[in-house]
């Protein structure tokens, strides 16, 4: 009995070492290329792996010497996961896993780092047009987000919905509400995610529609 429980104790050290010396050491940061987006468009998603350079200075008989270890190097056979998820409810309604290529650069970061890149078509069926979501990459046991971003439907649609809710608002006399996806372009605006001509495409919506009047 104590021969099986030394054997499993024994067993569960070398899983655990060996698990946590397969563990990633570097850093993840995943990034959005760009803003206003709209249905159609690709997203382009930079991923960066950061490592670190330990400076090792050693006593080899009696010679000092002194070495730079590169760490954060990936594993060229570690998947890489990127999932799309609505800020709203927290669901990830788009993962993709696929092993990228990593390219080594030690000259524009003052880290050295290996990147990657990645496009994503807005005219997936899995995301909506007019929804808040952001970005999780996760690589190994490490995890980063991206800023919260939504796509507008295309130009024709665009106009089209415009005309209708023109109609619908004429039509009734009650008190007229500003759309969830105009309060979020002003929120967005409030944090610097857009600039000052989608803010202003937004408010000559209110006005077409009458929700805003001059007088």
């Amino acid at each position: 009995m104590k021969l099986l429980l030394s054997s499993f104790l024994i067993t569960l050290i070398l899983v655990i070492g060996v698990s946590q010396a397969e563990a990633y050491d570097g850093r993840v940061n995943v990034a959005i290329e760009g803003k206003d987006f709209i249905e159609g468009d690709k997203i382009p998603i930079s991923i960066v792996l950061i490592g670190s350079i330990e400076h090792r200075i050693e006593n080899v008989d009696g010679e000092i010497v002194e070495t730079d270890i590169l760490e954060g190097d990936p594993d060229s056979d570690t998947p890489l996961e990127i999932m799309f998820i609505e800020k709203g409810t927290g669901l990830t309604v788009e993962q993709i896993t696929y092993t990228p290529d990593w390219i080594y650069d030690d000259i524009t970061f003052s880290e050295p780092v290996w990147k990657t890149s990645f496009e994503f078509d807005t005219s997936s069926d899995k995301l909506s047009a007019k929804t808040t979501y952001y970005i999780k990459a996760v690589f190994d046991d490490k995890n980063d987000i991206t800023r919260i971003f939504a796509f507008s439907p295309p130009i024709p649609e665009q106009v089209v919905e415009d005309i209708e809710v023109m109609t619908e608002s004429k039509s009734k006399s009650e008190p007229k509400e500003i759309p969830s996806w105009v309060k979020e372009i002003f929120v967005f605006y409030a944090e610097d995610q857009i600039d000052d001509k989608t803010l202003l495409n937004a408010i000559e919506y209110l006005l077409s529609v009458g929700i805003i009047t001059i007088r």
